[in-house]
């Protein structure tokens, strides 16, 4: 049985990771999420856009693996973007 080691992010913007809300240390993933009250498309794109360029700029030596988790549809149930 394989363990996944995780390192908790704290929420608070004193103690966030930059343009990282979590990492799983043993696949290089980060992990980034976004929850408005009143989602549009050109919003949630916007921000995909802005914090996966982000992400890349902020961890190049780490990130193996991008997830964007949210609270919209998208058409498979999940939106998720490796380099």
């Amino acid at each position: 049985e394989s363990q996944i080691k995780r390192q908790a992010v704290s929420v608070g913007a004193a103690h966030r990771l930059p343009k990282c809300d979590g990492r799983q240390l043993s696949t290089g993933t980060i992990f980034q999420c976004y929850g408005p009250e009143t989602p549009t498309d050109q919003k949630t794109i916007a921000k995909v856009n802005a914090d996966f360029a982000g992400a890349l700029a902020k961890w190049p030596e780490f990130m193996e693996r991008w997830v964007f988790v949210h609270n919209e549809q998208c058409p498979n149930g999940w939106c998720n973007f490796r380099r």
